[in-house]
Parts: C-alpha cells; structure tokens; sequence
C-alpha cells in the first residue's frame, strides 16, 4: 500500500465532494429555459470527475499492493524553484496591473524559463517574444479584446 497516494486520494475525494455539495450549488446557477448546457454544468463535471478520480487513486493505492520504492519524490531544489515561481506569479500580477501585458509576458516567460534551468538565451528569447506578440495579436486585433495595458501607459 503506497500511504501518500492512498492519503492523497481520500483528501482530494473528501474537497471534491465538499466542493459538490456546498460551493458550486451555492455559486452557480440553472437556466429555466433549455439553451442546452448549463452555466453549473462545467463545475459539476469537474468536481465530479476529480472525485472519481481520486477515489480510483485511493482504491487503487490501499487495495493493489505496488513494490515500488519510496524514496524521495522531489529533487533538492524543488521547493526552492516552486516558492520562487510563486513570488513570480506575484510580480506577474503587478506587472500586468502597472506596466501591461506586452512587456509584462515576455519577462515573466524568460525568467521562469531561466529557474527552471533553461540557459540557451537565444531559445529564451525565441520563447518569450514571439508567443507574447502572438497572443498580443490574437486578443488585440483579431478579437478586438484588451489586454492589459498598465497604469504607466494610460
């Protein structure tokens, strides 16, 4: 019995139900026309997928025995790149809200390319501008939707 997947599966199944019941009931809502799907139709599909898939986990983990090994699951930095990729997403946000999306992606792209041990700067580079100016492109031009602009450029 491998107890971290079986823990896993059973907390998950325990927040998924939760999450049934309580959130998206009170969060959603039914259309009394017939448009076809519902507004709550995703959510529940969600929610009720993530259930049985973890309750699969947790059944599978107590009742089929595995000889794998348990060792350590994460290398030694682990930690350390993910609470640095969160205090990224944190200057993402303020980016995006003081100086707009255009020059906000492309840093946060390269930089979280660079932590996760991507040191080619011409890839960097490649990866950071072009699927920026694309997207750019998308919402601004074809879809005529804003992104971001900043505070600095308004």
């Amino acid at each position: 019995m491998n107890r971290l997947d079986a823990i896993t599966g059973l907390v998950f199944a325990v927040l998924s139900l939760a999450c049934l019941v309580f959130v998206v009931p009170r969060q959603t809502f039914s259309l009394e026309e017939d448009f076809g799907l519902s507004p709550s139709f995703f959510p529940y599909f969600v929610f009720g997928l993530l259930l049985c898939l973890s309750a699969l986990l947790a059944l599978k983990s107590i009742f089929i025995s595995t000889d794998e090994p348990t060792g350590r699951m994460f290398k030694a930095g682990g930690f350390k790149k993910f609470i640095i990729n969160c205090v990224l997403s944190l200057c993402a946000i303020m980016g995006l809200y003081f100086i707009g999306f255009l020059i906000t992606a492309p840093f946060v792209i390269a930089a979280t390319m660079f932590i996760m041990g991507c040191r080619k700067w011409g890839l960097i580079a490649i990866v950071a501008i072009i699927p920026s100016f694309i997207l750019y492109g998308v919402f601004v031009i074809i879809l005529g939707l804003p992104l971001p602009k900043g505070l600095l450029f308004m």
